[in-house]
């Protein structure tokens, strides 16, 4: 069996099921229905990497930095200071304004010398491609932009309610190094 470095995530009970963390430099889907806790999942992994002075960048395409920034402190996660300090990136980009996501996420990563990096949610990067060949070629040079940077990165996805897919178009499970599917119960 070939030894991976490992990434911990501190998020518990998953580093035991993951055999010590995420392989490094590995790009990770995390999907779900509404409601999963898809970003609070990314934020947490975030949040643990800044706690052990990984630097971290969180990249929304949907909700805005200061609702993200709100939403953490709720679990006592103070974003702001490692903003402040300049360890932290937290970005809100409008994807229907982005043309070269690739490029300008790599560059972000690379100057600021993240080495955990989300970007939350990759479904509204379909919502802008034309076809499913459009969005797999653009979701695949993304990945391959992401794994040149170094980081350890992950997507995420909303899988449409009563769907069987992993994602909203079905590939961006084919294009990451591996799946994370999280699940809504309601707890009666």
């Amino acid at each position: 069996m070939v030894e991976h470095d490992r990434i911990p995530t501190d998020i518990p009970g998953l580093d035991k099921i993951l055999q010590g963390g995420l392989p490094k430099n590995g790009v990770f889907l995390v999907t779900g229905n509404t409601g999963a806790g898809k970003t609070l999942f990314c934020s947490q992994f975030l949040w643990n990497g800044l706690e052990k002075g990984e630097k971290g960048i969180f990249f929304s395409l949907e909700e805005r930095t200061k609702d993200i920034i709100h939403n953490a402190e709720t679990f006592n996660w103070n974003f702001q200071k490692h903003i402040d300090d300049k360890n932290f990136v937290l970005e809100y980009s409008d994807p229907f304004e982005l043309s070269n996501i690739s490029s300008l996420i790599k560059e972000k990563i690379e100057t600021n010398e993240a080495k955990r990096v989300v970007i939350d949610s990759t479904s509204v990067l379909g919502m802008v491609s034309d076809n499913e060949h459009e969005i797999r070629k653009n979701l695949y040079q993304l990945v391959e932009a992401l794994k040149q940077t170094g980081a350890t990165v992950l997507l995420t996805s909303e899988i449409p309610e009563g769907s069987k897919q992993l994602s909203r178009f079905g590939v961006k499970e084919f294009v990451a190094d591996g799946v994370i599917l999280l699940n809504y119960e309601n707890g009666k």
